[in-house]
């Protein structure tokens, strides 16, 4: 497909310390113009004239991005542009289920690829691919001057990377389709990037599968944890119903298989629910009563408590009164 070419930004600001002293490249404006402000040393290039594809191979698709670039010089305290164009991939690989970022700068002859462990699947299911150059073009953009044309391009990625998924899935992928936003705060293809990703690691999971308050060491830890080991299976080609069985629920019922595929959170419901009690039925009672409260970071400690001085049946009771 042709490339998607646009300026992202007329104004490129450097707000120094929060204070008065302010840089600017590409000319001067007001602060209703089309800027990027708070520009930090970590983020070594901010894009100013864009191209956004989609090119298609056997097994794999890659979504390019090639871009002129503002950079910050910490030394001399000054913002210049960068003297070669820099080039960005993500690359889908649906045969061996994994996404990759490439990143190139100007005639260098090697792309230098870093794979998307499966630990860190969670993370960007929740926040997106905040490192990539995609995070710059946000709302603030000027890609909502190319919606449609954007919409084209991240309707081909979608579509390319789910004919090739369910090539070698054997089975109808769901839940990919996403509006693309170009008001928002973040990428305008930032949700889409999300799930492709959610579902080229795991083709059968629920959409939903992370919680905001999801923390590596503390609210939830059990579904971090669990959620690290389902996509390295998932990746091997097992199920993600039957991956996450594997590590986790230690007495399965349908009741649980439901819930699972239904909302990952869950995961972390039935955890709470099977350190409880030992009875079946009770357990299915507890995680759908225990579902409303997760994040809540004293909430199994209290449980246990309650379930040995009383029971899981006053437990129930207990959550059906409780008002959140």
């Amino acid at each position: 497909m042709q490339p998607v070419k646009f300026r992202a930004f007329d104004v490129v600001r450097y707000y120094r310390d929060f204070k008065n002293k302010t840089l600017l490249y590409c000319g001067r404006g007001h602060t209703d113009d089309r800027t990027v402000g708070n520009l930090t040393q970590t983020r070594s290039a901010v894009p100013l004239d864009v191209e956004l594809w989609v090119k298609e191979y056997k097994d794999f698709v890659d979504l390019n991005i090639k871009y002129t670039a503002v950079m910050y010089n910490d030394g001399y305290d000054d913002l210049f542009k960068g003297l070669q164009p820099r080039f960005e991939t993500i690359r889908f690989d649906c045969k061996h289920r994994r996404v990759i970022r490439r990143f190139k700068i100007g005639a260098r002859s090697r792309f230098i690829d870093t794979p998307i462990d499966a630990a860190d699947v969670p993370t960007i299911a929740r926040v997106g691919l905040s490192q990539t150059i995609f995070s710059t073009l946000n709302g603030e953009s000027n890609a909502g001057k190319h919606r449609r044309e954007c919409q084209a391009v991240m309707s081909a990625l979608r579509k390319a990377v789910v004919s090739r998924l369910e090539k070698y899935a054997g089975y109808p992928i769901k839940y990919t389709h996403h509006a693309i936003n170009t008001r928002g705060t973040q990428f305008f293809g930032d949700d889409v990037l999300r799930r492709l990703i959610l579902k080229t690691y795991a083709p059968d999971a629920p959409l939903n599968v992370v919680d905001t308050k999801l923390r590596n060491n503390t609210i939830m830890p059990h579904t971090w944890e669990t959620y690290r080991a389902v996509f390295y299976d998932t990746q091997k080609g097992k199920s993600y119903i039957d991956a996450v069985e594997d590590k986790l629920v230690k007495q399965p019922s349908k009741a649980k298989r439901v819930a699972i595929m239904r909302d990952a959170r869950y995961i972390e419901a039935i955890h709470i629910a099977e350190g409880l009690t030992d009875n079946k039925d009770y357990q299915d009672a507890l995680m759908e009563a225990i579902r409303p409260y997760l994040g809540m970071e004293y909430l199994y400690r209290y449980l246990a408590d309650y379930v040995a001085n009383k029971s899981p049946r006053n437990a129930l009771q207990f959550l059906a009164r409780y008002e959140y």
